[in-house]
């Protein structure tokens, strides 16, 4: 009996635990800009960098943007366990675009979507504010899109050349502190690493001649490309 006692009275408390918890659950949603910051930001030159060059390092990435949400779950009174998803969106520097091919259609971006878990612990409130500071790790997927080229001279033959990247997946981290006013509204500023992958693709190119149509597709690779950056993101917290 006292073997059954014991096991209601830990399933008691568990729950009640996970119920107090469950209170102070929360959902966020974030948007900010992210800035590249060592080897994912340098190459001024389209020769330079990882894209184009299977010896380099360089993703000559330019400032963008990211957007995302994050499941926050209350553990203790000061640390809280959570889950975001985020997309995470970069172009190329302005110098690099000014070197691709002048009848490109589209340019190659880097998309990541880093899915992570991690804790956030709270340092201390004052006047309504609570500072805080998290670190996470899991997985990052990258995707960069489609570089498309296309010209036609006068005779009207047409060549169109696209190369399509491999999606890729590598280990992912980041540590970051911030603050949040009156349980609402939040700034954090966070750094980001995405592990090294390989970038790798298929080229097709395709010939118009009049109602003629020929293609041709080969296999590419380029450099490892690995990513870091820090990241200024507001949020808001239901």
């Amino acid at each position: 009996m006292k073997t059954i006692n014991r096991l209601f009275a830990s399933i008691a408390l568990i729950v009640g635990t996970f119920t107090a918890a469950s209170a102070q659950n929360g959902l966020s949603i974030h948007a900010g800009n992210n800035f590249p910051i060592g080897a994912f930001s340098r190459g001024n030159t389209v020769g330079d960098i990882a894209l184009n060059n299977s010896n380099s390092s360089y993703g000559g990435a330019a400032m963008g943007f990211n957007a995302g949400a994050k499941f926050q779950l209350s553990v203790l009174s000061d640390l809280n366990a959570f889950v975001p998803a985020y997309f995470v969106y970069k172009g190329l520097k302005k110098e690099l675009k000014e070197g691709f091919n002048d009848h490109s259609k589209s340019l190659p971006s880097y998309m990541n979507m880093p899915v992570m878990a991690g804790i956030n612990y709270t340092l201390f409130e004052i006047l309504g504010t609570t500072f805080w500071a998290e670190a996470g790790a899991g997985m990052n997927f990258r995707n960069i899109t489609n570089n498309v080229s296309l010209s036609l001279d006068a005779n009207t033959i047409g060549v169109s050349t696209e190369e399509a990247y491999d999606l890729t997946c590598s280990l992912a981290w980041k540590a970051g502190i911030g603050a949040t006013l009156a349980s609402k509204l939040s700034l954090g500023i966070h750094y980001y690493g995405f592990g090294a992958s390989d970038i790798s693709g298929e080229t097709t190119s395709t010939l118009n001649v009049g109602s003629l149509t020929s293609e041709m597709k080969d296999s590419f690779t380029g450099g490892k490309l690995k990513a870091a950056m820090i990241v200024v993101r507001l949020g808001y917290h239901f």
